[in-house]
């Protein structure tokens, strides 16, 4: 006996997506408001670090969902989100929070290494960088005893090189040539559900021109490398000042501001 199913629409059909998504973000927006306000108080450093990591993983979470909600009313693609000036102070700081605490939670010791000298703006993809090294450094936990992992970022020339190294027991022989050659691990060899990060990051570092590198060092452990392009804009001075266009004549203009949240 068959079984009629009911096929939905295709999500960008819908005009109610647009609305969930302005409702995740409202509901998103309060838990941010509330690690805001737990930063500003007096609490022991494991908590506020805790909160740090919170806070940082919350904003992350903003923008996949921002671009989750375009990809499905088929404004944008599932890679990319697009470049945008980003701020490397925060973008690093963020990083280095998110993951210290993770790592420690397993017993891992995570460090984020900048390597020469990186513009006080980058405009990048934040998004998909952060997605490649989420991936990565998260594979890099999961998969190795307690170890040291390190997350490497650096620019030369017009390209940007980013590693996860960690020092565990390595890729096993079979998964090294699968992953040198498709950086995919062998369908046989993966677990229920594993290898979606390195498809991930494999389509995200396609999208965004660029190359995966794998391979095993030589004192034990492995590091998977990353290179993409970027544009001559990224490679202003630190300390150059930004070109803002003359201010809008605004001169009896009204303006009505509400709040729905």
């Amino acid at each position: 006996m068959s079984a009629n199913i009911n096929v939905n629409p295709p999500l960008q059909d819908s005009p109610n997506l647009a609305l969930l998504g302005h409702d995740l973000r409202a509901v998103l927006a309060e838990v941010r408001s509330e690690l805001r306000l737990l930063k500003s108080l007096e609490m022991p450093a494991p908590c506020a670090t805790a909160v740090d990591r919170c806070r940082a993983a919350g904003d992350a979470l903003a923008r996949l969902i921002d671009q989750s909600v375009l990809v499905c009313l088929g404004q944008a693609s599932p890679e990319l989100v697009g470049p945008a000036p980003v701020n490397t102070a925060d973008f690093l700081s963020d990083l280095e929070k998110r993951w210290t605490s993770n790592a420690a939670a397993s017993g891992h010791r995570f460090r984020l290494i900048v390597a020469g000298q990186i513009p006080a703006t980058l405009t990048i993809d934040r998004t998909a960088i952060e997605r490649i090294l989420g991936n990565l450094i998260g594979n890099a936990i999961f998969h190795t005893p307690p170890c040291a992992v390190t997350a490497t970022i650096k620019i030369s020339d017009d390209l940007l090189l980013l590693s996860v190294e960690d020092e565990g027991p390595g890729f096993p022989d079979a998964h090294l040539a699968a992953l040198s050659e498709s950086f995919e691990i062998p369908p046989e060899s993966r677990r229920d559900g594993g290898g979606f990060g390195l498809q991930a990051v494999k389509m995200l570092v396609a999208a965004l021109g660029g190359r995966p590198h794998v391979r095993n060092k030589s004192a034990g452990g492995a590091e998977v490398s990353v290179c993409l392009p970027l544009g001559p804009q990224d490679h202003l001075a630190a300390d150059a000042a930004p070109v803002l266009p003359p201010p809008p004549d605004l001169t009896r203009l009204r303006l009505f501001l509400a709040d729905d949240s």
